[in-house]
């Protein structure tokens, strides 16, 4: 498997106003009802690369809720370039979180030790929480933390698949060391999600950098192009 082909499939797979904080509020920025489909178009670019950036379509689907490990979870199946990845997806009391995942050639779902939060109450400027990001740098997928943090409510967020009303958005940053051809070196990760009600996750816009090896600085976009309920 190309490089170029790794850092695609693990990224796309790996991506995914105040108010009174209500489980019903959070789950219409995040829906978990089975059956909705989301559409993605993926892009990445590499200073280092020549030519087109690399592109890919994903989608991402809500299967029936299940039980795991003794908690209810809204199993969501990711679909990019020929992979298969399953995440584990909990309504907790003070958030939506990912609590396991299960990739290709997994017989049974790895927990997440903490889980991974995706969103966070209270729904309002200035929230935030420490989560992961998973870069795929020298082809190989290494877990960096990050913190989110609530920036924005109640804008309007245009994409590929429309505009929408009332989003969230979020930022994230973070730093961390990855194995190089040479031993461990610094990254630096930035970036901005956008989340909007009764459709979930619209756009995402992300840069990796890395300070010893410039030509590795990334930028990743992942953006909605379409979804069924």
């Amino acid at each position: 498997m190309s490089g170029k082909l790794l850092r695609s499939q693990t990224i796309g797979l790996g991506l995914i106003a105040t108010c009174c904080g209500y489980g019903s509020d959070l789950k219409s920025y995040y829906p978990l009802d089975a059956g909705r489909t989301w559409s993605y178009a993926l892009t990445i670019r590499r200073d280092g690369d020549a030519g087109k950036p690399i592109e890919a379509a994903s989608t991402v689907t809500n299967l029936p809720g299940r039980t795991l490990n003794g908690r209810s979870v809204t199993p969501q199946e990711g679909r990019q370039s020929g992979q298969i990845q399953l995440r584990f997806i909990a309504e907790e009391t003070d958030g939506i979180a990912e609590i396991a995942a299960q990739s290709a050639g997994e017989t049974v779902p790895q927990a997440k030790q903490p889980p991974n939060y995706v969103l966070k109450q209270p729904l309002r400027e200035g929230t935030g929480w420490s989560s992961t990001w998973q870069s795929a740098q020298f082809g190989t997928a290494t877990m960096i933390p990050i913190n989110k943090r609530i920036v924005e409510r109640g804008r309007a967020r245009a994409s590929a698949a429309g505009q929408f009303d009332d989003c969230l958005r979020l930022h994230i940053s973070g730093a961390g060391t990855i194995a190089a051809p040479n031993g461990p070196t610094a990254i630096k990760v930035e970036g901005d999600e956008w989340y909007c009600a009764d459709i979930g996750f619209v756009q995402g816009v992300f840069r990796e950098e890395l300070p010893d090896f410039p030509l590795n600085t990334t930028l990743i976009g992942l953006e909605l192009t379409g979804h069924q309920r």
